[in-house]
């Protein structure tokens, strides 16, 4: 399995679940396999394994593609692939969720990615990550050119996460799509995220699902949307997150001006059935300004 180039290896899930024996194994064979792809997802692996795929990983000229995902590895395994990126100069997508990581993982992480510029997808949704790593995380992308895709949803960065997301936002200019789904983020992270995207050029995805940004959390996502030629955002995703009347108000006069927007959802809102001519209205209209009147908002939701 390990031996054809340029192919993909398949071990997730296994039965019996793979333990960290059977992955040193693979591990061993990995140094100068000519794989692509790896997965390894929802096995029984711990730190003792991720370290030997993480020890692999440093020779390993060929691989593209991880995933480790639900497993046991904790901090130390992210340290371990932390370590692994510094010197890893193929890798593009690391899958790492679901793995106990928190702060001191995370932190790690960030390290790295301060120096390794190949990286492109990072998974650590489902972990135990703070305020505290995320911020780490963020301020490591200042630098980092190569990092498109940051998934950091059902973690725990709350507002103060949220913040240094916003802030982060200002600066960095390779982030295209961001997940922060489900991570207790209230008005005022919603604020801080909303003015982070007024300047931001490159960021075309932005989940927010599942927190509770309010409205003002809204209106100043919809100040950007309205006002801010550089804010390129495709896709927002805000369902279920308390938005009244006046954020629905603001977000349906976000998509009279605003022409780039594609994908907004609004589902689970209790703003979305008052205002529900409003929202359809300027739908209607944003529609209207694209060429054939093609009707863009694919996911967009007006029931609750």
């Amino acid at each position: 399995l390990l031996s054809a180039a340029g192919s993909k290896c398949v071990l997730s899930q296994s039965n019996p679940p793979l333990t960290d024996k059977d992955v040193g194994c693979i591990a061993e064979a990995l140094r100068d396999s000519g794989i692509v792809e790896l997965y390894l997802t929802g096995n029984e692996v711990t730190m003792n394994g991720a370290e030997d795929i993480a020890a692999a990983l440093r020779v390993n000229e060929n691989i593209l593609r991880l995933s480790v995902g639900d497993n046991s590895m904790s901090d130390e395994g992210a340290l371990s692939f932390a370590a692994a990126l510094k010197d890893n100069a193929t890798l593009v997508w690391l899958d790492l969720q679901g793995n106990s990581i928190s702060n001191r993982g995370v932190a790690g992480l960030a390290e790295a990615l301060t120096t390794n510029q190949t990286l492109q997808e990072l998974l650590l949704q489902r972990n135990e990550v703070q305020c505290q790593g995320l911020a780490a995380l963020v301020e490591a992308l200042k630098p980092n050119n190569s990092l498109r895709l940051l998934n950091m949803s059902l973690n725990k960065i709350a507002d103060v996460g949220a913040a240094a997301v916003g802030h982060a936002l200002t600066l960095n200019s390779s982030l295209v799509e961001i997940d922060l789904a489900g991570n207790a983020i209230k008005p005022d992270g919603g604020v801080a995220i909303g003015a982070g995207i007024a300047t931001n050029t490159q960021l075309r995805v932005l989940n927010l699902n599942d927190n509770a940004v309010g409205d003002a959390g809204a209106i100043s996502l919809a100040n950007s949307l309205s006002n801010s030629s550089s804010c390129a955002l495709e896709v927002l995703l805000l369902r279920n997150n308390r938005i009244a009347v006046q954020g629905c108000v603001a977000l349906a006069d976000s998509l009279i001006l605003n022409s780039k927007l594609l994908t907004l959802d609004l589902h689970g809102n209790p703003g979305t059935k008052e205002r529900a001519a409003s929202l359809a209205f300027a739908v209607r209209h944003h529609s209207r300004g694209h060429a054939n009147g093609v009707m863009l908002f694919n996911t967009y939701r007006l029931a609750t």
